[in-house]
C-alpha cells in the first residue's frame, strides 16, 4: 500500500508550457477519502449525501476505481 502522504505536495504540479496541471493520483486520493471519513465516524451513505454523490460513487472514488471531477 502505498503511503498516504506520498507523493509529496509538489510532485502532484507538473509543468507543460509555463502552466501546472495537476498530476492526481486517485487511488491515494480515495485512501485519503476513506481515511478523513472513517475519522471522522461517518458511513459511506451519510458521507455521500454530504458531497451531493451517491454512495456507490464514493465507494468507487475510495477504491481508486473513478475519477474525482474537481469542477463540481
Amino acid at each position: 500500500m502505498a503511503s498516504l502522504f506520498s507523493p509529496k505536495p509538489q510532485e502532484y504540479l507538473a509543468k507543460s508550457d509555463g502552466v501546472q496541471h495537476m498530476n492526481m493520483n486517485y487511488e491515494i486520493l480515495g485512501q485519503r477519502l476513506r481515511l478523513a471519513r472513517e475519522r471522522s465516524r461517518i458511513s459511506q451513505t451519510e458521507a455521500a449525501q454530504v458531497i451531493d454523490v451517491t454512495a456507490a460513487a464514493l465507494n468507487q472514488y475510495e477504491s481508486g476505481k473513478r475519477r474525482v471531477d474537481a469542477l463540481t
